[in-house]
């Protein structure tokens, strides 16, 4: 018998708690007529709903940054020079635009040491980082540099490119 008045006590219990409540949700409804926001709490609703409607809107552009893999490469690189040549035969063979007057490289610039270098026909215009020289353009060519990885880089006079010799250097192309 006890535990049958245990069951029907907390049923009791939780009938009072359940009618409790519902006099609270009743009673605030009565307070919200009494005081006339009834009006107020439908005009909200309409105001939420118009907010939920889709509205075009700018969105800022969506920035991704890229990794940047540079390819380093290992470049056989000698040295040239228009200064210092003193035969006919030396400028013919290193520098034959001195014939006209100014050395000239052969997109029509004039060469920069350390800035400029020969390279093959199919990188002519192209920029690259040579480790330990920074960024060389390549508006030169040579008829000993050809293929890839093959660079005669422009110094300041015959000497400088005989101490250069030839030399195995890192490089990138630089875009």
């Amino acid at each position: 018998m006890p535990k049958k008045r245990a069951k029907s006590r907390l049923k009791q219990y939780r009938r009072k708690q359940t009618i409790k409540g519902l006099l609270k949700i009743i009673l605030a409804i009565e307070i919200i007529n009494c005081i006339g926001l009834w009006a107020l709490v439908f005009d909200f609703t309409k105001i939420i709903n118009q907010l939920k409607t889709p509205v075009a809107t700018y969105q800022p552009p969506v920035v991704i940054e890229k990794e940047v893999v540079r390819e380093i490469k290992t470049a056989r690189v000698s040295a040239y020079s228009c200064g210092g040549l003193e035969s006919n035969q030396e400028i013919m063979m290193n520098c034959p635009s001195l014939f006209s007057g100014s050395p000239k490289t052969a997109d029509g610039s004039v060469p920069v040491p350390y800035q400029t270098m020969a390279c093959d026909r199919a990188n002519l215009g192209k920029s690259f980082y040579l480790n330990g020289y920074g960024i060389v353009k390549c508006t030169d060519t040579g008829r000993d540099i050809k293929g890839q990885g093959r660079f005669d880089l422009y110094v300041e006079n015959v000497q400088a490119g005989y101490d250069f010799g030839v030399q195995y250097i890192e490089y990138y192309e630089v875009k």
